[in-house]
């Protein structure tokens, strides 16, 4: 042990000073006692120099210094591929025995001086041991692995990575194996040799899509010994053909792209399979076939449009809102007499998405489903009549964020006031906007509600205010607007497709965000896979908050789960905390499955959920047969390390003992000491304090 300092900023010179100091007042404090013996004196002043001296050193902070050499075990990772595709039998490949007698040939047991901590993986890297090898794994991600690998402390020496290098999830991972610090060791499983096979290897899509919308799949089709012949494609929803097309294959080892343009017309969780046809000597016909789900959303919004007067904006806007399929608009013009010339429509007030208010509204007019505006969104454009302070009609007094009077009206522009990035309705196409034809309002305005956001500004005579031309605002789940300008039908006829463009898109956001009420739900409980496979667990994740918007730990998620085939059950989430549950299901078999979630505290209901999922008997980890032996070479060479095969493992274990990597490290183990944080020092120092307090009190001292 060596004295390497004090941990202190104090300059040497004070540090003597204060030592000096301190001998000299332990001196003053016995020397004129003249009661005791000369002795006693020098003892009582050695005493209390000595504590005075411990406490300035430990004040001081001095620490001491050692290191030692030691032998460190290498610490090696090895990763064991656990997907579905390393069970195929193949040729002298008979999947998991072959796979288990390579593991029991390398004998990782016998290398007692060496940690081996081992890893499973398939979608994702999870604990395990070769004993727990089973090959159910839906997907394989080589990107899990090598990602896990970056991560590693420098304790471990190398990794050991053994997969038959097919993957059906994830991205390649050649490229970041170039970032390794750690040598990656490679061994090939599996079967190289070609044989004639069709199979759908790839489907891509966007797993969710909207009513009434085309939706596009693209399903890649790959094929080996097959040149010059034709097959069928077909997509199915059920028993049902969607659609059907036939491809040719030109080339003996060819990969062909199918593209699929389906119709969706009902919500809810929708099953396809891509079914290619069983050509004749397929090697498999358990890879002709992947299924692929979508969550279709119900994308019609219900929009009730009421015009208090005849006006070009009204026109405009409604063939605006026409234009989208998935809007049904309820137009409502007001012709005074107490009578609207449209229909009244069959709606609830809970089924109105977005009620737009275009004009100032008669106070005479009558709605059934629009008793009270607080619970629905609204959107309200002036028109230029005369406008009031305010609205006094309790059915309308919502509408009204903007304030003004209409003494006379101006030719204005409008500035933005916000940038895109603050709020989603300005993400619209840039453009000069003093270039856009001039509206009406008024030049003065202002806005009595504090949550409200100001998009746009008035301008007038090039001179930007800070007045609000619209606004918007969110209360709760509802969502409001007041467009205060009006003259909008001129951008809409412009002759300028820009000024159009800006039109267009600017009452669509309007129209998009208010008709959306922001997810306010207690309870969420998703599904972790859509569409799972029957060899794996299905998962839920839940997320609860309590109705003060705090994450709730306190409370029980009961899942009660209804399936196509009778398949039913209740099971309660686990919790994990802040807020968040879990819940790993059995495997279920084949079919469609709907949950239930309700969530409970101190016996109090607080919210409810359902949703769905699907479980399929297929697999995309048949689609491919063959071992890529490309891909784990280069993972190797990226990375510093070297690929094997299954078949040809001689000289594996001589190849890490000839790199160092199974002998031990010698390692210093550096120790810094510091006294003050031990607490020998303060007894010696109490040892000291005691023994010249019983010393004086020997003396009779005070």
């Amino acid at each position: 042990m060596e004295f390497h300092g004090f941990q202190n900023t104090l300059p040497v010179f004070i540090t003597i000073l204060l030592a000096g100091g301190l001998i000299a007042l332990s001196w003053f404090s016995y020397s004129k006692l003249k009661s005791i013996s000369k002795g006693g004196r020098w003892l009582l002043i050695s005493l209390r120099a000595a504590s005075f001296l411990l406490v300035l050193l430990l004040l001081l902070n001095p620490y001491f210094f050692s290191s030692q050499q030691v032998e460190v075990n290498p610490q090696i990772s090895v990763f064991l591929d656990n997907s579905e595709s390393t069970t195929i039998s193949k040729n002298d490949f008979e999947g998991l025995d072959t796979y288990r007698e390579l593991l029991n040939n390398l004998d990782f047991d016998r290398f007692r001086n060496v940690e081996f901590e081992f890893h499973l993986f398939d979608e994702d890297v999870f604990p395990g041991t070769p004993d727990s090898l089973n090959g159910n794994g839906d997907q394989s991600n080589l990107s899990a692995p090598v990602q896990s690998i970056l991560e590693m402390d420098e304790n471990v020496k190398a990794a050991i990575l053994i997969s038959d290098g097919i993957i059906t999830y994830g991205k390649n991972p050649i490229v970041d194996a170039f970032n390794s610090s750690i040598p990656i060791y490679t061994i090939g499983i599996g079967d190289t040799s070609d044989v004639r096979d069709v199979a759908v290897s790839n489907i891509n899509t966007n797993t969710t899509g909207y009513t009434n919308t085309l939706h596009t799949i693209e399903a890649e089709i790959n094929q080996t010994g097959y040149v010059g012949s034709a097959t069928s494609v077909q997509i199915r929803s059920g028993e049902t053909v969607v659609d059907e097309k036939e491809i040719t294959f030109e080339t003996n080892d060819q990969s062909k792209t199918v593209t699929f343009e389906i119709q969706l017309d009902e919500a809810g969780l929708k099953q396809y399979e891509i079914f290619t046809q069983i050509l004749p000597g397929e090697w498999s016909e358990d890879n002709n076939s992947s299924n692929i789900s979508v969550e279709v959303i119900d994308s019609r919004i219900n929009i009730v449009h009421i015009a208090f007067s005849i006006h070009p904006d009204v026109k405009a806007l409604r063939s605006l809102i026409e234009s989208d399929q998935n809007n049904n608009l309820y137009p409502l013009t007001w012709t005074g007499n107490g009578r609207f010339i449209e229909v009244m429509p069959d709606l609830e007030s809970s089924e109105i998405d977005l009620a737009i208010i275009h004009g100032r509204p008669d106070p005479s007019a009558n709605l059934p489903f629009i008793n009270d505006l607080s619970n629905i969104p609204t959107l309200f454009l002036e028109l230029g009549r005369e406008i009031p302070s305010n609205i006094n009609s309790s059915s309308w007094s919502d509408l009204d964020l903007i304030n003004t009077e209409l003494n006379s009206v101006f030719n204005v522009h409008i500035n933005q006031a916000m940038s895109e990035n603050e709020h989603s309705i300005l993400d619209i196409p840039d453009i000069d906007l003093a270039s856009l034809p001039s509206l009406f309002s008024p030049r003065r305005s202002v806005s009595d509600e504090p949550r409200a956001n100001t998009l746009y500004t008035l301008t007038y005579n090039q001179v930007s205010t800070e007045f609000p031309a619209i606004l918007v605002t969110e209360v709760g789940n509802i969502r409001r607007g007041h467009v205060l300008p009006w003259g909008w039908y001129k951008l809409a006829q412009s002759s300028s497709e820009p000024v159009r463009e800006f039109y267009g898109v600017l009452f669509t956001n309007m129209v998009s965000w208010h008709s959306n009420s922001p997810d306010d739900r207690l309870l969420r409980v998703i599904p972790e896979n859509k569409m799972v496979n029957t060899n794996s667990n299905p998962i839920l994740n839940g997320f609860l908050r309590n109705e003060r918007g705090e994450a709730e730990s306190d409370a029980v998620i009961e899942i009660q789960l209804e399936g196509e085939n009778s398949a039913s059950g209740i099971y309660n989430m686990n919790n994990l905390g802040e807020g968040r549950y879990r819940l790993e299901l059995p495997q279920l078999s084949e079919g469609l499955y709907t949950f239930t979630a309700s969530a409970r505290t101190a016996g109090r209901m607080i919210e409810a959920q359902e949703g769905e999922f699907l479980v399929s008997n297929t697999s995309n980890e048949l689609s491919q047969v063959n071992r890529n032996d490309n891909i784990l070479q280069s993972i190797a060479t990226n990375s510093g390390g070297t690929y094997f095969s299954y078949d040809n493992m001689d000289g594996f274990w001589e190849e890490l003992t000839n790199a160092n990597l199974l002998s031990e490290d010698i390692v210093d183990i550096e120790n810094y000491i510091f006294p003050v944080r031990t607490i020998y020092w303060f007894i010696l120092l109490t040892l000291l304090l005691g023994t010249e307090w019983f010393i004086r009190k020997r003396y009779s001292l005070p």
